[in-house]
């Protein structure tokens, strides 16, 4: 049986890949892209306020289904956190 991370520790490894040094025993974590072009607003839960983000941006999964709307929370390689929905994201890889 494996051991659960917490969403803490998963984002400190996606950093950690972002910043070219993957964790080698944890593996690479797969990246998503935010589908189309122009801007999209996202639900930053933090703040509890809505962001601009660009369509085309790169983020990684952090959790399906986040919120009672059925978003997920993802990170962007610009260092937010936010809700976009399932359907928004194509899933590319290890770009």
């Amino acid at each position: 049986m494996g051991t659960k991370i917490t969403r803490g520790e998963y984002l400190k490894k996606i950093l950690k890949q972002v910043q070219g040094e993957p964790d080698p025993d944890f593996g690479l974590i797969p990246e998503y892209c935010i589908i189309g072009t122009g801007g999209i607003m996202c639900f930053d839960p933090s703040t509890r306020t809505f962001k601009r983000i660009y369509r085309g941006t790169k983020v990684f999964l952090l959790e399906d289904n986040y919120d009672h709307n059925g978003r997920s929370l993802v990170y962007t390689i610009y260092g937010e956190l936010v809700c976009i929905e399932p359907e928004e994201l194509i899933l590319t890889g290890f770009d």
